[in-house]
């Protein structure tokens, strides 16, 4: 899903545009989130669904800032996140 998501988010900004077929798959993965979310909002486990999609959407972000600046060494970054986890 990671791929899914950073995706769309690469596409502005970091490169040639992507495949209509990777939009797509990336819309209905995102429709199936939306789904599990609707899920969560009955059962009452929304806090953890929250804390899923939130870290998904940060790799994805960190995953574009990389592929964008690739001069810049992330391996520091990459460090504080992990022991942030």
């Amino acid at each position: 899903m990671r791929r899914r998501l950073s995706s769309p988010l690469a596409s502005h900004g970091c490169g040639p545009a992507n495949a209509r077929a990777t939009l797509v798959a990336s819309g209905l993965a995102l429709s199936g989130v939306v789904v599990m979310f609707g899920a969560a909002l009955t059962i009452g486990h929304l806090l953890g669904d929250l804390l899923a999609l939130a870290m998904t959407v940060l790799m994805a972000l960190m995953m574009v800032i990389i592929r964008r600046y690739r001069h810049v060494s992330m391996l520091p970054a990459a460090c504080v996140s992990a022991f942030a986890c």
